[in-house]
């Protein structure tokens, strides 16, 4: 990051545009994810992976 901050400002930019929603992500876009993981309501649900990445797309 130090080298080259210019690559990670274009890296931040498109990463962005690639997603429904268009910010920079937040450690407490990770809250509701993880009071869901904590509680009992989440007992019965295994195996699954649960995204909380804004909606990114691969293009």
């Amino acid at each position: 990051m130090r080298e080259n901050p210019g690559h990670v400002e274009t890296a931040r930019e498109r990463a962005v545009q690639s997603r429904s929603l268009r910010r920079d992500e937040h450690p407490q876009d990770l809250l509701g994810a993880l009071v869901f993981l904590a509680a009992a309501e989440s007992d019965f649900v295994t195996g699954q992976t649960l995204a909380v990445d804004g909606g990114n797309v691969n293009t």
